[in-house]
């Protein structure tokens, strides 16, 4: 056990994970275990990441829909409150629209610019995603040579 804590500290730590992995495969220092157990812990860390990545654009998409579905919503509203704003009589009642109006003007403009970062985010981490998913980074070495 003294052993296993010096070479933590000394950055062993990638060693006894591969050590843990081959008794776990049954392979001891003298025999040729199976590499069946390391395939099938690669292959469960990959398909975590890609799920970790799926769930991240799915929460983005929703929020990007919530973005947009309050966006019409303020643009409604202020559409009503640029129609008060021609129908009232009343010049107290047409100024408070007037600034009823110009708030939701600003806020609008914040609302579509969030709603384009968001977007921009949605389209950074696909073209990430596919680069990662492609094989158009595959060097083919020919060592027949």
């Amino acid at each position: 056990m003294p052993d296993d804590k010096k070479e933590l500290e000394s950055g062993g730590f990638e060693q006894l994970l591969l050590d843990l992995v081959d008794k776990a495969a049954g392979k001891t220092e003298g025999s040729k275990g199976s590499s069946l157990p390391v395939y099938l812990i690669i292959t469960g860390l990959v398909v975590i990441c890609f799920a970790i990545v799926g769930f991240v654009a799915v929460r983005a998409k929703r929020r990007a829909a919530q973005l947009e579905y309050e966006l019409r919503k303020k643009q409604e509203e202020q559409k009503r409150a640029a129609e008060q704003v021609k129908l009232d009589a009343d010049a107290t009642k047409r100024a408070e629209a007037e600034k009823s109006v110009a708030s939701l003007e600003t806020y609008i403009q914040g609302l579509k610019e969030e709603l384009k970062a968001t977007e921009d985010a949605s389209v950074a981490r696909t073209k990430a995603l596919a680069a990662a998913t492609s094989w158009d980074d595959l060097v083919i070495v020919d060592r027949r040579k």
